[in-house]
């Protein structure tokens, strides 16, 4: 389950453990409106973001995951922009592009964003040291480190 400021179930999630039938349950809802338990941000410290609920579960402390939504017109963003958040972007490796268009748009909004690169796992089948080893190696992105990334 996923809480709200207030404490309040707003979201939940579940995975099959087996191959057959659906993979995923979750609520018929717009995603985009969730911020997945929220009760449990602090805002004044730095967000780390992440692709799916497991991931979430595996980096633990002031994390949020995306649950496959926009991030363009999501809550999240606006909580982050009235927040001036550090954020940490560490999604999955196949989904770098999305990473680099996520870390131009919160720039924009004068936001400080760090780019956490997981090299083939993603973050939900990763160690926990390995995932601390990722966020300390991040570097804080600027109009340079962009056209580095887009390069890659």
């Amino acid at each position: 389950p996923s809480f709200d400021i207030n404490g309040d179930i707003n979201y939940f999630i579940a995975r099959n453990i087996y191959k057959e039938g659906l993979k995923y349950l979750n609520p018929n809802i717009k995603k985009n409106l969730i911020i997945f338990n929220e009760m449990f941000i602090s805002w004044n410290d730095p967000i780390i973001i992440v692709e799916g609920v497991f991931d979430s579960i595996k980096v633990d402390y002031n994390c949020i995951p995306l649950l496959g939504s926009s991030l363009e017109s999501s809550s999240l963003k606006d909580k982050l922009i009235e927040n001036k958040s550090i954020v940490y972007l560490m999604l999955d490796a196949d989904a770098y592009t999305k990473q680099i268009e996520a870390i131009e748009m919160f720039m924009k909004f004068g936001l400080k964003v760090y780019n956490v690169i997981v090299d083939k796992k993603d973050p939900g089948s990763m160690t926990r040291q390995e995932i601390l080893d990722k966020i300390k190696e991040a570097k804080l992105i600027d109009e340079n480190e962009i056209i580095k990334a887009k390069l890659l």
